[in-house]
């Protein structure tokens, strides 16, 4: 399998602190397919939008936090603006163009942004879709339907040349599982079997933390198992699955 991920960590000049690029299997749509990073903090935000600038990234996925976590009493950080408060940031200018809401499968509502992101420097203008989904993956919900959200992501994406930015309060595994399914499903749909358990070690090198629970690479197994019994269903053709013990996966951790 020649899928691999690359972490780039460059400076706050040119990209994002903490963020880190995933690149696809080699082969597949593109070298650069993700881009995992935080919410930025107050004094990171130009490097986010920097960041979105120099990759061309057109898509941005919003994700929300893990469980558990300490929400900081101040006040939220304001990244994303209004609908007629277009906010500057350093040398980039952001406005929000059109809002829309999708009900997804399960009920869950996802928010559809347009943004436009505009350098005092340039004279291009970069168009940005942003997806915000407040529960992804939804407890509740069956477990297949965690790529409704992926498939609708992938197909915006399909024809843009920058790489999707995935990003949660934390760069974590929100993000991380986002990721990790989405590199799984492109891996199944051109070599007809997948490896997870090569793809959650992968990107816990590359991003130490993403993954630090066993249940969490589990879930990877579980998901992948109901969208090829699925598939398995429709056209009846045998799919391999990597195999992973128990042990194995708590080495990741």
């Amino acid at each position: 399998m020649s899928l691999w991920l690359l972490a780039v960590f460059s400076s706050a000049s040119t990209t994002c602190p903490c963020a880190v690029t995933l690149p696809s299997s080699e082969g597949y749509r593109r070298s650069t397919e993700f881009i995992i990073t935080q919410n930025p903090l107050p004094g990171s935000i130009k490097d986010f939008w920097r960041m979105v600038w120099d990759h061309n990234a057109q898509v941005v996925m919003s994700l929300p936090g893990a469980e558990g976590l300490v929400k900081d009493e101040a006040e939220p950080c304001v990244f994303w603006p209004r609908k007629g408060k277009p906010i500057t940031f350093g040398s980039f200018t952001v406005t929000l163009r059109s809002e829309s809401h999708i009900c997804l499968s399960n009920e869950d509502e996802l928010v559809v942004q347009m943004y436009t992101l505009e350098s005092a420097q340039d004279d291009y203008v970069l168009e940005v879709k942003h997806y915000r989904s407040s529960c992804w993956p939804n407890p509740d919900s069956p477990v297949s339907q965690t790529f409704e959200l992926i498939n609708l992501v992938k197909e915006e994406n399909s024809d843009k040349d920058g790489p999707t930015v995935v990003h949660d309060d934390a760069g974590g595994v929100r993000a991380g599982t986002f990721c990790a399914l989405s590199c799984l499903v492109q891996q199944l749909d051109a070599e007809g079997s997948i490896d997870v358990f090569q793809v959650a070690q992968l990107i816990n090198l590359r991003r130490p933390g993403v993954f630090n629970k066993t249940e969490q690479f589990q879930f990877l197994f579980e998901a992948m198992l109901s969208l090829i019994g699925k598939r398995e269903e429709d056209d009846s053709r045998a799919i391999v699955v990597g195999a992973a013990t128990t042990e194995s996966l708590e080495s990741l951790v």
